[in-house]
């Protein structure tokens, strides 16, 4: 029974084997309450041989559950089973030399307790390379959210001009918290262009956007070589900002 509990948790069956993690546990219940029975009845031959059946029943389950994570992907399993095969080896070469398939030597004799002592070695390498297993996919989602936090923060650098942020003490707009302000003196450019609706109605949509490109490509850099960031294009005006003297930032 605890052996199909540590079954359940090592591999990970609640998540990756929904079916085996139920049947595993349900086993495991059964085991338990068989052991805490013989010290609820007086006799207890016949629960004394429902344990053995429970665990050879359960046996298959536990050897389909390692083939099974490992399927899914989970590398630990390949020393769980292994460990299994162990204890498994031990306990068939222990019937078959009792049985008279085996001579008896010191190896036969002491069968059992060889296996067992590979099952608890193999066991604690498969713990060490499950914990290997948990520190890789934990940075590999700490990497996936790194990266989609700068792809976010590129999407919004598109639409945020960078420099809205410096103002508040911040790199980006993932680093900007509910609240976060501050006060300046702010310079604000307005620019438009006289009777564009006079002149956009004389022009096709290419020309109307080949013109306004035109006008963006020579005022952007005069606005940037001046200290200043457009803030925001509005149609075919731009609005552009230069702070001045940053007074208090407050949150």
């Amino acid at each position: 029974g605890t052996f199909s509990f540590f079954t359940a948790k090592f591999l990970e069956l609640s998540k990756l084997a929904p079916f085996l993690y139920r049947v595993v546990i349900g086993f495991a219940i059964l085991c338990s309450l068989g052991f805490l029975s013989v010290f609820l009845f007086t006799d207890i031959s016949k629960v004394s041989m429902l344990l053995p059946v429970f665990a050879i029943l359960t046996f298959p389950f536990l050897i389909i559950a390692g083939v099974r994570s490992l399927q899914k992907g989970f590398k630990p399993a390949r020393l769980y089973l292994l460990a299994f095969a162990s204890f498994l080896l031990g306990g068939i070469t222990y019937a078959v030399k009792t049985i008279g398939w085996f001579p008896h030597n010191i190896f036969t004799n002491n069968i059992v307790q060889i296996g067992n002592i590979g099952d608890f070695l193999i066991l604690s390498f498969a713990l060490a390379d499950k914990w290997n297993h948990m520190k890789d996919e934990k940075e590999s989602l700490q990497r996936e959210s790194a990266m989609h936090k700068e792809a976010l923060a590129n999407s919004y650098a598109r639409f945020i001009p960078t420099e809205i942020f410096s103002l508040i003490g911040k790199m980006s707009v993932m680093d900007v918290g509910l609240g976060d302000a501050s006060q300046a003196e702010i310079t604000v450019l307005f620019s438009d262009i006289r009777s564009f609706t006079t002149l956009s109605e004389t022009m096709s949509p290419t020309e109307n956007f080949e013109f306004l490109n035109a006008l963006m490509r020579r005022t952007g850099p005069v606005i940037r070589q001046n200290n200043g960031f457009i803030d925001k294009y509005i149609g075919d005006a731009i609005m552009a900002k230069k702070t001045a003297r940053k007074v208090t930032r407050s949150k």
